[in-house]
């Protein structure tokens, strides 16, 4: 099946200093798998910088609780971003009971900025172009350097489709060069590879695994817009409206509920081994927190 690129792609293509290859694109591609990150709040900031992103202004925390008194105190406000790491069972994924992908046709009218995944691994990195890109889009000033790498993904991809936006990272050497970077610095590899069932040979190499070692992590992020609860997962076909923030005006408590709904599902389903989260918050100095 192949894929005509529009008017749009093509200028993508030109301001990236990419060449065009017309109606030779297609969808189906080789698997490509990346390293998998680090849930660390100082690499988060660090890929960040890279991509363009102004750390003086935000960056990301480490959330080391959902009590109330953790987000009030520890992580200054507003949030404007909370990433989540978290397991998924080989036998369905808790954070979508019974499947539940399902956005209305009154949510796509007003989407946030998404892209799907198509890589191997990379949820790490569209989490954080989730969290990034709403941010700047939110922000009446510039998040973005000028000319960087998310200051021209924004503009050029802003009204394009989430599968446009994943094929032009699929192709794109510097982000995935960015990720290898922050991948090997990281200080522990906490995940295994997620099964996204890219290939035949990837399916059957995971159904002659161990079943009590399958154990997957994936990143998730979630934002505030218009005054509801978005939960943005590359792997499903749309952003999720989740309603309403619980807590009005706290995205941080907001997140907070739905991740423990999450861990109420494992009761009786084995333990939670891996569960982490971060905040984009603004910048303030360690010495002031607290």
């Amino acid at each position: 099946m192949e894929q005509t690129k529009t008017t749009s792609q093509d200028e993508a293509q030109a301001k990236y200093n990419q060449p065009s290859q017309g109606q030779q694109q297609t969808i189906q591609r080789a698997p490509k798998i990346w390293i998998p990150l680090e849930s660390n709040p100082h690499l988060y900031t660090k890929y960040a910088a890279k991509l363009g992103f102004q750390t003086d202004q935000y960056r990301f925390y480490d959330v080391f609780s959902m009590d109330a008194e953790v987000w009030q105190n520890f992580i200054p406000q507003p949030v404007l971003a909370v990433i989540l790491l978290y397991q998924v069972n080989r036998d369905g994924d808790l954070l979508y009971p019974n499947n539940s992908y399902f956005t209305s046709e009154k949510d796509r009218v007003d989407q946030p900025f998404f892209v799907k995944q198509t890589i191997g691994n990379a949820c790490g990195t569209v989490s954080l172009l989730h969290a990034l890109c709403n941010t700047g889009l939110r922000e009446s000033s510039s998040n973005f350097e000028k000319d960087s790498f998310l200051d021209k993904y924004v503009s050029t991809f802003r009204n394009s489709t989430p599968q446009e936006r994943a094929d032009f990272l699929y192709e794109d050497v510097s982000v995935e060069q960015n990720h290898q970077h922050i991948a090997e610095s990281s200080e522990a590899k906490l995940q295994k590879p997620e099964p996204l069932n890219t290939s035949q040979q990837q399916q059957q190499s995971q159904e002659n695994q161990d079943p009590s070692e399958m154990l997957y992590c994936h990143y998730v992020t979630f934002i505030e817009k218009n005054g509801n609860l978005w939960q943005l997962d590359g792997r499903i076909p749309t952003p999720l409206n989740k309603g309403p923030l619980s807590v009005p005006g706290d995205l941080g408590l907001s997140t907070s509920a739905v991740i423990q709904q999450y861990m109420r599902g494992y009761c009786g389903k084995g333990e939670i081994k891996n569960l982490s989260i971060m905040a984009l918050a603004p910048n303030i100095p360690e010495e002031l927190l607290g």
